[in-house]
C-alpha cells in the first residue's frame, strides 16, 4: 500500500465546457499548482464526478466514447489552466487518482481514460475492476 505525507482530496466538481455548475477555474487551477509545489511526498485525488458528460448531450443518449473523448477537448478548451495545473502536478512526481464516482461510466472506458492521460499524463485510476474503480486506499503520515 502506497504511504503519502499528505492527500488532497477533491470530489464532485462536475466540470463542463459550457454553462454549469462549475464555475471556479482559476481558483481550482491555484490550489492544484500549491499541490504541485508541495515538497512532501503528496497524492492528490479526484473522487469521482470529475468532468460532466452528461450536461450537453442529446436526450436518449447516454453514454457514448467518441462524445465522451470530444467532451474531454472540449473541457480542456474551456478550462486551460486546469489542465495545466494537473500536467503541473503530474511533472512535479506527486501522484493524480481519479476514482470513478456515481456519474463516471465514461471512465470505465479504456479509450475514454487514455484521452485524459494523453492530455495531462499519467494517472493512477481507482483500484480494481468495474465499479471498483471507485475505490483508493492509502496510508497518510504512516496510517
Amino acid at each position: 500500500m502506497n504511504n503519502y505525507d499528505q492527500l488532497y482530496v477533491l470530489s464532485d466538481l462536475h466540470i463542463t465546457a459550457g454553462l454549469g455548475l462549475f464555475r471556479s477555474g482559476d481558483q481550482l487551477a491555484r490550489r492544484l499548482r500549491d499541490v504541485a509545489e508541495s515538497p512532501a511526498n503528496t497524492a492528490l485525488v479526484i473522487n469521482g464526478d470529475f468532468i460532466d458528460f452528461l450536461v450537453g448531450r442529446k436526450p436518449g443518449k447516454y453514454y457514448d466514447a467518441e462524445d465522451s473523448v470530444a467532451t474531454i477537448a472540449a473541457v480542456q478548451q474551456a478550462w486551460p489552466q486546469i489542465f495545466a495545473a494537473l500536467q503541473q502536478v503530474i511533472k512535479q512526481k506527486k501522484k493524480l487518482v481519479i476514482t470513478v464516482g456515481n456519474h463516471d461510466l465514461e471512465w470505465m472506458d479504456e479509450t475514454v481514460r487514455k484521452a485524459l492521460q494523453e492530455r495531462i499524463g499519467e494517472i493512477q485510476w481507482g483500484e480494481g475492476e468495474g465499479e471498483d474503480r471507485g475505490r483508493f486506499t492509502c496510508t497518510v503520515g504512516g496510517r
